[in-house]
């Protein structure tokens, strides 16, 4: 069965399930729909500018996509850098149906799936008020090289790469030496 057969059959069967059918259940079948699209994604290909010729990347191989002085800057696991004219606006509508290329930041479209590690650390605003930060760090790119998550996106990003952090009070203590908490 192709995957233009399988999607409009889970359509119907989401939009027909009685509404006293468990939450569960519902929640499982949008899972499912995820899934196919990871597997195979709406969009292949994005076509970007290098000098005198259109390079097709694939999607896969993209880390993120920023704007730079008006520009799409598109960045690459082997390091490239690659730019675009659409604006984010498209991009975004573009990679809608594509769960791990999500708008993690106003200026920011990031590949979930090339992430390697998360930054989460702490800062006063201007209203001396605490605001957490969390970052997302790629597998082939320099540690220095970061994409911030907005405050707003980043349930969504957890909730995506299947993290729950510990609950740090007072009365228990992050765990140290980098051990895994247990669950």
């Amino acid at each position: 069965m192709e995957e233009h057969e399988i999607i409009p059959i889970i359509e119907e069967i989401k939009e027909t399930l009685p509404e006293d059918l468990t939450r569960e259940i519902k929640d499982t079948l949008t899972s499912i729909y995820k899934k196919l699209l990871e597997i195979d994604p709406p969009v292949k290909k994005l076509a970007v500018f290098g000098g005198n010729y259109i390079k097709l990347l694939d999607i896969q191989d993209i880390c993120f996509i920023t704007i730079d002085d008006d520009r799409r800057r598109v960045v690459t696991s082997d390091g490239k850098e690659w730019y675009l004219k659409e604006t984010m606006t498209v991009l975004q509508k573009r990679f809608k149906d594509d769960p791990k290329m999500m708008l993690v930041h106003r200026s920011y479209i990031a590949n979930l799936l090339q992430v390697d590690k998360i930054f989460i650390g702490e800062v006063t605003t201007r209203k001396n008020r605490k605001s957490s930060t969390m970052h997302l760090m790629f597998k082939t790119l320099p540690e220095e090289i970061k994409v911030p998550v907005s405050e707003n996106n980043q349930t969504e990003v957890k909730e995506y790469l299947g993290i729950k952090l510990p609950n740090t009070t007072a009365e228990e203590p992050p765990p140290e030496g980098g051990e895994q908490p247990t669950q």
